[in-house]
């Protein structure tokens, strides 16, 4: 969990291409990386 000071960020984006979706990702990775709590659809786990 992160640490409840910190900022976070919903990341939305449109599913058009994966190459879209490659970019999304590494933003969302630097942001996570400078310490901001990021919530993405590809972070997530689906159910097996």
């Amino acid at each position: 969990m992160a640490d409840p000071k910190s900022p976070s960020a919903f990341l939305s984006y449109s599913h058009d291409s994966n190459e879209h979706a490659d970019c999304v990702l590494a933003l969302a990775d630097v942001l996570c990386w400078h310490g901001i709590d990021v919530i993405l659809d590809r972070y997530v786990r689906t159910a097996p």
